[in-house]
């Protein structure tokens, strides 16, 4: 970086001051961590934008002085940074970081709990009927656990009506699907259709940095909505262009057999996209976007080694004899 960019960068960028962070602690922005060293005090010249600050304490002790101790903002991740977090928006009271972000204002990688009620006290007297005797021992002795009000990402909840009411039962089949009608109420809850792309990338970097595992179920819950979407394709070409771009960085951050289930061997994320891949085919979109996809598809296959063409076994024709 030249004197000159660095000198408008440092008059222009942000400043950061991290004080009394114990020696050896784990201090991280955006894409970068470090461990903390004895003169370190914050960081400078940080851009504009959305940037996820994290931290891990080990010790309790001390730091002096201030500018001469500011580390540089790492520039060398500002573009992976842009590129997962592009669509959140930032700049407005009704942005959809401040309608997402926990009321606490923070981030944690631990779920909070407190109790909303104790274990049953055993009783001197004998259960009186066998309902009491067999009565579950999570019932029994463990306290009903919710989590902290005020601690929870806000992310949008997906709708758990996949068909509108007054389906008949063919209807119903078809909406469980294709869920083009779960997309469109979900759409309903942002002025702008971009931000649930952007909740998409808040729920990623929230589970891929500061490891909250809800918000990689909620990442998937998305993931397997968009990619569900069958009879609304033509009217969703330039947002499914958009979720591949978005989902095509966000792997690049994530190691390929991550989506494995170590139990049944399958791959969330490959059998979810073979149902879209076959959705795009089966659809009368148009050649560019067709294009767009069997690019993206073709990309996969090459670096991850993943296979879309292997029928899933629970999809495989069954023969009934006769």
């Amino acid at each position: 970086m030249s004197p000159e960019k660095a000198r408008k960068l440092f008059d222009n960028g942000g400043v950061l001051i991290v004080l009394n962070l114990p020696i050896g602690s784990v201090f991280g922005i955006d894409m970068k961590v470090y461990q903390v060293g004895e003169k370190f005090l914050g960081l400078k010249m940080i851009p504009p934008g959305l940037h996820f600050i994290y931290y891990s304490a080990v010790s309790k002790e001390n730091l002096p002085n201030i500018d001469k101790n500011l580390g540089p903002y790492p520039y060398q991740v500002l573009k992976d940074w842009t590129r997962l977090t592009c669509n959140i928006s930032v700049s407005s009271i009704e942005s959809l970081v401040n309608q997402l972000q926990p009321e606490c204002g923070f981030v944690s990688s631990v779920t909070e709990f407190v109790p909303q009620n104790f274990p049953i006290q055993e009783s001197t007297e004998p259960d009186s009927t066998t309902e009491k005797r067999f009565q579950t021992l999570e019932e029994k002795y463990l306290p009903n656990m919710k989590q902290v009000p005020g601690t929870e990402i806000r992310f949008t909840e997906i709708p758990k009506n996949k068909y509108p009411d007054g389906c008949s039962a063919s209807q119903i089949t078809k909406h469980n699907m294709d869920s083009t009608y779960v997309l469109e109420q979900l759409l309903e809850h942002y002025q702008n259709k971009e931000d649930i792309l952007g909740e998409l990338q808040m729920a990623h970097v929230c589970f891929l940095i500061a490891h909250v595992y809800d918000a990689f179920e909620h990442w998937k819950n998305l993931v397997q909505v968009f990619c569900s979407v069958d009879a609304g394709l033509e009217s969703y070409e330039d947002f499914m262009k958009t979720f591949l771009t978005i989902l095509h960085y966000q792997l690049k951050e994530i190691p390929s057999d991550f989506f494995v289930d170590i139990t049944s061997s399958n791959n969330f994320l490959v059998n979810t996209l073979q149902v879209f891949f076959e959705n795009v085919k089966e659809s009368n979109t148009n050649e560019q976007f067709r294009k767009f996809v069997d690019n993206f598809r073709k990309n996969l296959t090459k670096t991850l080694k993943w296979d879309f063409e292997t029928v899933p076994d629970d999809e495989q024709p069954v023969i009934v004899e006769l």
